[in-house]
């Protein structure tokens, strides 16, 4: 069922997937959902989309912007300089090897690089 709000929420899916580069499978594995759940949601056939807030977190965005479009859109910086805190960086790199290691994925060090910079 075509519904204007939920289009429009597809749309700036669509339009904040495409600009961090992302295939709709690259974003439905970051949240835990089929490519056709992303495909569904983009193309504005999703009634009551689910995951609103995991999406927001994985686009960088305000959940409240996201699902209306309305109000700031970026989420807000911390106030402290965090990337020169060396125990979050050594945290994150610990982080992501662990998580790599527990669910058997192998990858080269420039994609290993990326990954944590995108979570860190």
């Amino acid at each position: 069922m075509f519904n204007k709000k939920n289009s429009e929420l597809g749309q700036r899916v669509r339009m904040l997937r495409e600009r961090k580069g992302w295939t709709q499978q690259q974003l439905a594995g970051m949240i835990g959902v089929k490519q056709q759940s992303i495909d569904h949601l983009e193309r504005g056939s999703v009634r009551r989309p689910r995951l609103l807030s995991e999406l927001a977190a994985a686009l960088s965005v305000r959940e409240e912007w996201l699902r209306t479009g309305e109000g700031k859109m970026a989420l807000p910086q911390p106030e402290d300089d965090r990337e020169g805190d060396p125990d979050l960086v050594r945290d994150v790199v610990l982080g992501v090897d662990t998580a790599l290691k527990l669910h058997g994925i192998d990858i080269n060090e420039e994609d290993r690089a990326d990954l944590i910079g995108r979570v860190f």
